[in-house]
C-alpha cells in the first residue's frame, strides 16, 4: 500500500496588487485621508448606507448582488470590488462634465465614464491605487472576465476605435430578472446614472 500523504495546503490568496500592471500608481496625498471629504458635490458614505435599498430599488438590483466573489465572500478583494460600487453611487446625479473627474472627485461639477471610474477607485483603496486617466490606459489594468463571471466593480470598456475603447463603465451587478447594470458617466446632458449593460463589451477585473 502506498504511504498516505497529507494534502498540500491551499495556496494563499496572492497580494491585491499582484495582478495590476505598474500603470496603476499610489496618490500619497489622498492615502488615509477620508473619502467623504473629496467633494461637497457628492453624496455622503453615511447617506450611500441608509438609503441602500433606495438605489438598489432605482436600478431593480437584488439586494444580494455585491457580495458575490468568485474566491468566496471572506475575500478581502471581493470588499474593495463592493467599495468601488458604493463610491460610483456616491456620484449617481452628477452631470457629465467632458474631461472632468479624477481621484480626489468631480471637477466642473461633475465626471466623464474614465473620471468616474478613476475616483471610484482611488476612494475605495484609501488613494493607494490611482488608475490611468483615460479608458486608453485603464483597459490595460487588471484582468479579463467574462460577462457570465463579472462581479459588482469589475470595470466594462466598449466602443471600441482603432485607439481602444471610447467608454468605460463599472459594473453594478444584476437586477433580479438577470439584466446586467452598469453605473456610467455616459454623454453630454446625462447625468452619471445606472444603465442596462448593452452592445458588446471587455470587462476587466482589478481585484
Amino acid at each position: 500500500m502506498a504511504p498516505i500523504t497529507a494534502p498540500a495546503p491551499a495556496p494563499a490568496l496572492a497580494p491585491l496588487t499582484s495582478s495590476i500592471p505598474s500603470a496603476m500608481t499610489a496618490l500619497p496625498s489622498l492615502a488615509g485621508a477620508a473619502p467623504g471629504a473629496a467633494s461637497p458635490l457628492l453624496q455622503p458614505l453615511s447617506q450611500i448606507g441608509s438609503s441602500s435599498q433606495t438605489l438598489l430599488a432605482s436600478a431593480r438590483l437584488s439586494p444580494t448582488e455585491g457580495q458575490l466573489s468568485d474566491t468566496g465572500e471572506d475575500d478581502p478583494r471581493s470588499t474593495i470590488r463592493d467599495k468601488i460600487v458604493a463610491q460610483a453611487r456616491r456620484a449617481l446625479g452628477l452631470p457629465y462634465v467632458w474631461g472632468g473627474g479624477g481621484a480626489r472627485g468631480p471637477s466642473g461639477g461633475g465626471f466623464d465614464c474614465s473620471g468616474l471610474t478613476q475616483f471610484a477607485v482611488a476612494q475605495a483603496t484609501g488613494g493607494q491605487i490611482i488608475l490611468p486617466r483615460t479608458t486608453y490606459g485603464q483597459i490595460h489594468c487588471g484582468q479579463a472576465v467574462d460577462l457570465a463571471h463579472a462581479r459588482p466593480g469589475d470595470l466594462v470598456f466598449s466602443n471600441f476605435s482603432r485607439r481602444g475603447p471610447e467608454h468605460v463603465q463599472i459594473f453594478a451587478g444584476r437586477t433580479e430578472g438577470g439584466v446586467p447594470m452598469v453605473i456610467e458617466a455616459q454623454q453630454r446632458g446625462v447625468p452619471v446614472k445606472f444603465s442596462p449593460l448593452s452592445g458588446p463589451a471587455v470587462f476587466r477585473r482589478l481585484f
